[in-house]
C-alpha cells in the first residue's frame, strides 16, 4: 500500500545555516541591504533599480562588522519580486571564509553589539 503525503514542506536543501542580518554591502556597485547570509550564499534587497538576472555572475562587497570589507564572487540564483535576491558564492578566499566565519558563529556579532551597548550606556551617562 502506498502512502501520499499533501501538504508537506519541500526539502531544504541548502548546506549552510542562514542568519538573518541587515548587512551594508554592494552588488555590482548597486548598493544593497543582505537581508540574511550564509556560508553559502546571501539574499538581498537592492536599494536601487537593478537588472540581475539568474545565473549572472556579480562581485559583491560585504560590510561586516567592526570594520572589515569582503569581496565575493557570487551567482545570481534567484530573483524574487524584481528587488529581492538570492545568490550563492562562487568564490571564498581562505581569507574571507574565515571572516564570514567568524561573523556567522557570533565573535564579531558579539563584539559589535558588546560595543554598541557600551555606547549607549556612556551616551545615557550610565
Amino acid at each position: 500500500m502506498e502512502y501520499k503525503f499533501r501538504g508537506t514542506a519541500p526539502i531544504n536543501r541548502r548546506k549552510d545555516r542562514r542568519y538573518e542580518t541587515n548587512l551594508s554591502a554592494s552588488v555590482d556597485d548597486v548598493p544593497a541591504v543582505l537581508q540574511d547570509i550564509s556560508l553559502g550564499g546571501m539574499a538581498f534587497v537592492a536599494e536601487e533599480c537593478a537588472d540581475f538576472e539568474e545565473g549572472e555572475e556579480v562581485l559583491a562587497v560585504l560590510n561586516l562588522p567592526p570594520d572589515k570589507q569582503l569581496v565575493v564572487k557570487a551567482v545570481i540564483a534567484r530573483v524574487e519580486a524584481g528587488e529581492r535576491y538570492a545568490a550563492f558564492f562562487r568564490y571564498l578566499s581562505t581569507d574571507a571564509f574565515k571572516h564570514l566565519e567568524n561573523y556567522l558563529t557570533g565573535s564579531s556579532r558579539r563584539k559589535a553589539s558588546r560595543r554598541d551597548h557600551n555606547l549607549k550606556a556612556s551616551s545615557a551617562g550610565v
